[in-house]
């Protein structure tokens, strides 16, 4: 409670934001199998790709809008790749880089 729903551009999602600032938000347009929800714009059906794992896959990764909207799949890759002895450490580096992408496009 005391937060607001809106969309900071033409072509973003509808995010809850805290009353008076327009960071941090959640963007909410994914709502597994809430079907109410798309007539204002929510994803009931979410996206999703198949691949059958085979031992020469490295790492899966299962992650948010939070990385993805800022970091490419190759990035992702590379960070994780370099990180394979220390996957915490590949975590954490994943979302210092989004968070600094972040940073730097939208000026905060």
């Amino acid at each position: 409670s005391g937060g607001r729903c809106a969309k900071l551009g033409p072509n973003q999602p509808m995010r809850v934001l805290p009353r008076y600032a327009d960071f941090p938000g959640l963007a909410v347009t994914r709502t597994v199998g809430d079907f109410w929800g798309e007539g204002i714009g929510l994803k009931a059906i979410p996206e999703f790709k198949s691949h059958e794992l085979t031992s020469s896959d490295l790492f899966v990764v299962w992650a948010s809008d939070g990385i993805w909207e800022w970091l490419s799949n190759s990035t992702v890759a590379r960070i994780l790749y370099r990180n394979l002895g220390e996957i915490s450490k590949g975590g954490e580096t994943l979302v210092e880089e989004a968070r600094k992408m972040w940073d730097l496009k939208t000026n905060k």
